[in-house]
């Protein structure tokens, strides 16, 4: 599965349920599960996402109002559905998007 690296507050917003997309500049193509990496000291992989699109911030702003103060884009992957692993997997994490270690089942 491919994982992806987030700076660990924005991390922890998506495993608390309040973040439901992530900002990139590139990866019009991702779609489905994406392990969420959460940097910084003791790394980990915490969960896996599920990313059901991606779109310009100004789209997902008008689609997720809701979700106003986490858009800054320029392009939005919105999180459709995100389960948190039982326990985290620590590991290394990457730039962009790269293969995780395995995970285990899912929580």
């Amino acid at each position: 599965m491919k994982a992806l690296s987030v700076k660990a507050v924005h991390a922890d917003e998506i495993h608390a349920g309040r973040k439901r997309v992530e900002n990139r500049a590139w990866g019009r193509n991702v779609r489905g599960p994406v392990a969420l990496h959460r940097c910084g000291a003791g790394g980990a992989i915490i969960g896996v996402m599920w990313i059901a699109d991606v779109i310009p911030a100004a789209e997902t702003l008008r689609r997720y109002p809701d979700q106003g103060p986490y858009i800054i884009g320029p392009l939005c992957w919105v999180i459709a559905d995100y389960r948190p692993l039982p326990s985290p997997v620590p590991c290394k994490g990457w730039l962009h998007l790269w293969e995780s270690p395995p995970l285990g089942p899912l929580a």
